[in-house]
């Protein structure tokens, strides 16, 4: 699943640049839609981590995800603006870094192989998707986490249009201010 997660995020931002290219729009805006798409399955990679490590080693492999974190606050801005006038569109350039940086996730992923579960873990059924969904609460806390999402994801996009075109800030300046937000989530 998660190779298939990382052929779609290379194949968008592929598409992504594209669209900027080929001054489309419309295959500009589909792209996103597919990164945005990608990101949302790579968000498992902390329970899988969780999953293919011993209890005992989780809380390491939870700081090294926490640690993949902090260390993306700096690499994806830092791709942005090194991107930004690699072609003669703006921005295409930064997303075709993108998509070798997905690519270079998907070939370090490619090497690692699931152990047999054991078979106690086989036997067991879980619960329906309608039971869970018909569970008190699970509603709101899917809506809670969509709209949460949507508005950080919004305040993100639009911090840093605004402070770069609208109130006339360097791209570094808006660049330093992404990476601040995204290292201090993770710290």
């Amino acid at each position: 699943m998660f190779i298939a997660y990382g052929v779609l995020a290379v194949a968008a931002a592929l598409l992504t640049a594209a669209g900027l290219a080929w001054k489309s729009f419309t295959l500009y805006c589909l792209g996103c839609f597919l990164i945005g798409w990608s990101a949302a399955g790579a968000h498992q990679f902390r329970f899988a981590a969780l999953e293919a490590v011993p209890a005992e080693r989780a809380p390491a492999a939870t700081s090294v995800l926490l640690m993949g974190g902090i260390l993306s606050a700096f690499i994806g801005p830092e791709l942005a603006v090194r991107g930004r006038d690699l072609l003669p569109d703006a921005y295409a350039g930064s997303y075709l870094l993108l998509a070798a940086n997905y690519a270079i996730g998907l070939a370090i992923i490619s090497f690692h192989r699931d152990e047999a579960p054991p078979p106690a873990l086989l036997q067991g059924r879980g619960r329906p998707i309608g039971t869970i969904l018909r569970a008190p609460g699970i509603v709101l806390a899917i809506s809670a986490a969509a709209v949460a999402y949507g508005v950080m994801s919004l305040i993100m996009t639009a911090t840093p249009i605004n402070m770069h075109t609208r109130s006339g800030h360097s791209l570094e300046a808006t660049k330093f201010v992404i990476q601040s937000h995204i290292a201090a989530m993770y710290l």
